[in-house]
């Protein structure tokens, strides 16, 4: 699974957080996908990993809008994974998104 990517709407108060769908047998084992789980390190430097979205309910989504715990410049570490009838998928790579607005 590609590693999560900082979505437009990312500013010095919040994350915007996209990954792309798992859809082809190859990718899913073919079984379709029922949750995708995102996690974050809360900006301590990867010590310590946190559920934003998705391990206790279903979350089938594309992407996430985090708000709560981000500070200004801020820099949080990010992985996603899938579920389906097979089981959790591998963590993907590690991403880091500055919380910060694109200069104009």
């Amino acid at each position: 699974m590609a590693a999560p990517a900082r979505g437009s709407s990312t500013s010095e108060t919040q994350l915007h957080i996209q990954w792309v769908h798992l859809t082809t047998h190859a990718e899913t084992g073919g079984a379709i996908v029922t949750s995708y789980h995102l996690e974050w390190d809360a900006g301590n430097g990867q010590t310590a990993w946190s559920d934003l979205v998705g391990y206790t309910s279903d979350y089938t989504s594309s992407e996430f809008i985090a708000t709560t715990g981000v500070a200004p410049a801020g820099e949080y570490a990010l992985r996603v994974r899938a579920y389906n009838a097979h089981g959790w998928g591998a963590d993907s790579e590690v991403t880091v998104i500055v919380a910060s607005a694109a200069p104009d």
